[in-house]
């Protein structure tokens, strides 16, 4: 997954974050909040911590974003979002 982000690019990952996240029904708050978390330098930081995990890998980025600041009722439909876009 961090090949494929790489791949991707910061700025790419970050404008197609603000597209997705601008179309969800929320308040702007909780889109600004949404888009920070999912950025490409806090997704980054969230990956490197997941290496060497063993599990699956929603199980490791949930935990990765948890460990980097993210709420626990945010990181895992964050996970799961991540890796349907990313694999």
């Amino acid at each position: 997954m961090i090949k494929k982000l790489k791949n991707v690019g910061s700025r790419a990952w970050n404008e197609q974050i603000k597209v997705y996240v601008d179309k969800l029904p929320l308040t702007a708050g909780a889109k600004t909040t949404l888009k920070t978390y999912l950025s490409y330098q806090v997704l980054m930081q969230a990956l490197d911590i997941m290496v060497d995990f063993t599990g699956t890998a929603e199980d490791g980025l949930s935990n990765a974003l948890q460990s980097v600041g993210i709420p626990a009722w945010l990181s895992d439909p964050a996970a799961r979002a991540i890796v349907f876009f990313l694999l």
